[in-house]
């Protein structure tokens, strides 16, 4: 199952097909109020917590809802209040050669000759 968040902070179960992907808002399935704050959004948390209790309700839901075009909807940032933003530069050790090649030129080039 994959979920997307969308529009106004709402879960949606997203479903792939050859004439486009749609998605279902399966928001009111949640057993707890939603709360569209993303900073106040406890909701996200106990989606996670509980996931493996409320996928078959979810399941559910996203059967019986009215699908909607994915190019309709606009999706959000998967995780809601993240606590912390972890990345890695792929691209570090091009930085670090072209970084060392910079000093190196700037260094040879103020030298007296």
């Amino acid at each position: 199952m994959k979920l997307a968040l969308f529009d106004d902070h709402r879960l949606g179960v997203v479903t792939s097909a050859p004439d486009g992907d749609t998605i279902v808002d399966v928001t009111d399935a949640l057993p707890w109020p939603h709360d569209p704050d993303p900073v106040t959004a406890g909701w996200w948390r106990g989606l996670a917590r509980d996931f493996g209790a409320l996928s078959g309700a979810l399941r559910t839901a996203a059967e019986r809802g009215a699908p909607r075009p994915v190019a309709d909807v606009t999706l959000l940032p998967p995780v809601l209040g993240p606590s912390k933003v972890v990345a890695a530069a792929s691209n570090y050790g091009e930085h670090v050669a072209r970084c060392t090649r910079c000093r190196s030129a700037r260094s040879g080039a103020s030298r007296p000759g």
